[in-house]
């Protein structure tokens, strides 16, 4: 028999960070300004699982206690492509970029959400060792 708790020592919860790029392409005479665009949010979530062993088999004689630390990310990132000018102009990796659309970038609960599933999943592989 044992138990299982979970300290959570840190919560960081980035802002949104939206990054652009700016560039000029240029073919057969005709011109197109391209913006590559980056939506970015993470959430990182640190602790220490605790297990106390009653069984003391589970771990050595001498432990029945024991903690183990945790580290769980919640990442989200999406990219996308817009152009000003005449798309004849776009390269082939520029045309391709263009079917990529700007999205909702996902709440602070949802990711935390997300953190927690992996979370528990550490939790799970920490119990079958």
């Amino acid at each position: 028999m044992y138990s299982v708790g979970i300290v959570v020592d840190e919560v960081k919860i980035s802002p949104v960070r939206l990054d652009e790029v700016t560039f000029n392409e240029t073919n057969n005479g005709k011109t197109v300004d391209v913006t590559d665009h980056s939506q970015n949010k993470s959430v990182t979530v640190k602790g220490h699982i605790v297990m106390d062993c009653a069984s003391r088999s589970f771990r050595n004689e001498d432990e029945s206690m024991y903690s183990v630390p945790f580290e769980v990310t919640s990442t989200f990132k999406n990219d996308y492509t817009t152009i000003k000018g005449d798309r004849e102009a776009c390269s082939a990796e520029t045309l391709k970029r263009l079917n990529t659309n700007p999205v909702p970038v996902p709440t602070d609960e949802s990711m935390l959400i997300d953190a927690a599933r992996k979370l528990n999943d550490l939790i799970a592989a920490e119990l079958k060792k």
